[in-house]
């Protein structure tokens, strides 16, 4: 069982390695910036107030004084949820979805393994490859923490990342549901782009519009918590309505594929 696994983060390791330097890089920027940063922009919102709409898209710009308010706002807000979300895609899109345009999906079928055993594994990868690259934003914050004396909860900052984790993972067993479904792996990319991209805003516009209000909780960003946790607000039972959903989609894309006809 470990094999497909493993084969499947090995495969993966540059996209692992790099968004995990990336973003593990953002967040050190980031925070490395606080200081000398973070006071100017306080001070030109009170001068020249708050542009319409502004926290609608960014959170609360009141949070910039403080250092889990400014990683919120720099980082949580939008980097490192989307981010994760366009690495859950292209995992998730990919997980049978490279082998079954690539023609080697046959091959790997015609072994003694049933096609939901595949799809778990492959899910397992895909999951593990997102909690490695959130992992090393963490593992930056607690770095910071303590060679940097950047003030921050680290229990809040592991709740933070888990609920942006959560947000990929959301999106990943979507990709992979479609792309069981439909056995297109661009069209799954395309569906959850679009949706990745519409659920963002109805969340964003939700106070502003009213429409958008009444359908804000069909949005996925309506249950990230990442700029509330980093400041002691977090609501667990977001995250345990994004990891339900992941279960759910999880088992759509199982039985998508075991018993969409593939031609073996």
């Amino acid at each position: 069982m470990k094999t497909i696994l493993l084969e499947q983060l090995w495969t993966a390791k540059k996209s692992i390695f790099f968004w995990s330097l990336a973003l593990a890089g953002s967040s050190f920027l980031v925070i490395e910036l606080y200081d000398s940063m973070a006071t100017q922009f306080t001070s030109a919102f009170e001068e020249s107030g708050m542009p319409a709409g502004f926290e609608a898209f960014f959170g609360n710009m009141s949070a910039f004084s403080s250092p889990a308010g400014w990683l919120g706002l720099e980082m949580y807000s939008l980097m490192l949820p989307i981010s994760l979300a366009i690495v859950g895609i292209s995992a998730g899109s990919s997980a049978v979805g490279r082998e079954e345009n690539s023609g080697t999906l046959e091959l790997l079928l015609s072994s003694p393994i049933s096609r939901s055993r595949l799809m778990i594994e492959k899910l397992t990868a895909v999951t593990l490859q997102l909690f490695i690259i959130a992992f090393a934003v963490w593992v930056t914050i607690a770095l910071s923490k303590y060679f940097l004396n950047y003030d921050i909860n680290l229990q809040d900052a592991a709740l933070a990342t888990l609920s942006a984790f959560l947000v990929g993972l959301v999106f990943a067993c979507s990709a992979a549901a479609i792309q069981a479904i439909s056995g297109s792996r661009s069209l799954a990319i395309g569906i959850c782009s679009g949706i990745l991209i519409v659920a963002y805003f109805v969340d964003s516009l939700a106070p502003l519009v009213d429409v958008m209000d009444s359908i804000k909780h069909a949005s996925v960003f309506y249950y990230y918590d990442g700029q509330e946790a980093l400041l002691g607000d977090g609501n667990v039972i977001n995250s345990v309505i994004l990891f339900a959903a992941s279960l759910i989609l999880a088992a759509l894309a199982v039985f998508s594929f075991d018993k969409r006809d593939i031609g073996i």
